[in-house]
């Protein structure tokens, strides 16, 4: 009977452990299934955060290339015999066409922004920035590929408010780093000064590809570059459009104030606002110094400076060259895209096409 006892009470306890076993092997499955279906929970979601930023930039980038293709079109459509081109164009200033404008559930924005000093008589602008709501003209910019010495280095002291030695020496690299040869210029700088830098590189003597390249040039910081960067191409043919260039770009082409002053009235019109209605056009490059005459009296030198920068082929009033710049958000999603296009127009009278694309840029900002 004491035996029979001790092996109930024997059954009992190993019954009692195995069910304690038992219990830990669930409580152990248990936590492996609940860190699995964490972890498998975390992957997950991180994938459908994932997919849901791809989704979000593909639909910013749609937007903004259909803004893009919209100015694109604007720029194809205007008449190729007409050999114009001003701030009153349709592709330089449409408010309700370029801005704010609503595509699905996102909208896009056509434009750039300027200071209105850069446009405006001395006096009359209100130093703040705008934004055109259209594209720019590249051709009312500096080509850094074809300037000459003396553009540059005044572009650069006038903008950048550099000393004319700063700015000799950055001029002076300019043009030895696109040039061919090895022969620096007196303040300029080729391979002998880049491969004695500590991060050593040779001259590229080779065209500018990007305007970033300029951080490369001697002389050149990231102050000075983006105080520059909204006056200067690597596009175009290097002559500018007096139609639609600004202020300190007439100032580099070494015009004076008296002559800049007369030109930006005359082409404000009677508002003294620029991209108007009442806005005056000037219509032959050889005609200019006769147009401007019929509004203002012009002195011997100022008729010199401007017969001189046309003489040179330095003017022109028309374009073939244009920067596009669309930007892109969501409705209740944050983050942008902004794409930057240059597009070159066709002017052939028996061609269909708007033109070719020199540049394409895509950025994404959060």
């Amino acid at each position: 009977m004491i035996e029979q006892d001790k092996m109930i009470v024997k059954t009992k306890r190993d019954y009692t452990r195995q069910r304690g076993s038992i219990l830990i092997l669930a409580l152990w499955a248990l936590g492996l299934l609940t860190v699995f279906s964490l972890y498998v929970g975390f992957n997950v979601r991180q994938k459908l955060v994932f997919l849901d930023k791809i989704e979000t930039r593909n639909k910013l980038y749609l937007i903004a290339d259909a803004g893009i293709k919209k100015m694109i079109s604007v720029i194809g459509n205007v008449d190729k015999e007409i050999l114009v081109s001003s701030l009153t164009d349709p592709w330089s200033n449409d408010e309700n066409m370029f801005s704010e404008v609503t595509l699905g559930d996102g909208k896009f924005t056509v434009g750039w922004d300027y200071q209105t000093d850069d446009f405006r008589a001395a006096g009359q602008g209100t130093g703040e920035k705008r934004k055109m709501f259209g594209a720019q003209d590249v051709q009312s910019r500096i080509n850094i590929n074809t300037a000459e010495h003396d553009v540059l280095v005044r572009l650069i002291e006038n903008v950048a408010g550099v000393d004319t030695y700063t700015a000799d020496i950055i001029g002076s690299s300019i043009i030895d780093w696109r040039d061919e040869d090895n022969l620096s210029l007196p303040n300029g700088a080729e391979d002998k000064y880049y491969r004695s830098l500590r991060d050593s590189y040779n001259c590229k003597d080779l065209p500018f590809e990007t305007l970033e390249e300029l951080s490369y040039v001697k002389g050149m910081n990231n102050d000075i570059l983006q105080k520059i960067k909204p006056y200067i191409t690597i596009f175009g043919s290097g002559t500018v459009n007096i139609n639609t260039t600004s202020r300190p770009v007439l100032e580099a082409l070494g015009l004076g104030e008296p002559v800049i002053k007369k030109i930006i009235e005359f082409r404000c019109g009677e508002d003294a606002v620029e991209a108007t209605a009442d806005d005056f056009v000037f219509k032959n490059a050889n005609a200019v110094v006769a147009e401007l005459s019929q509004v203002f009296s012009l002195s011997p030198s100022e008729d010199a400076q401007l017969s001189n920068l046309i003489a040179q082929g330095a003017m022109a009033t028309f374009s073939d060259t244009f920067l596009i710049e669309g930007i892109a958000t969501l409705q209740h999603k944050k983050g942008r895209c902004r794409i930057s296009c240059v597009l070159q127009k066709d002017y052939k009278q028996d061609s269909d096409k708007a033109g070719w694309i020199l540049s394409w840029r895509t950025e994404y900002f959060v």
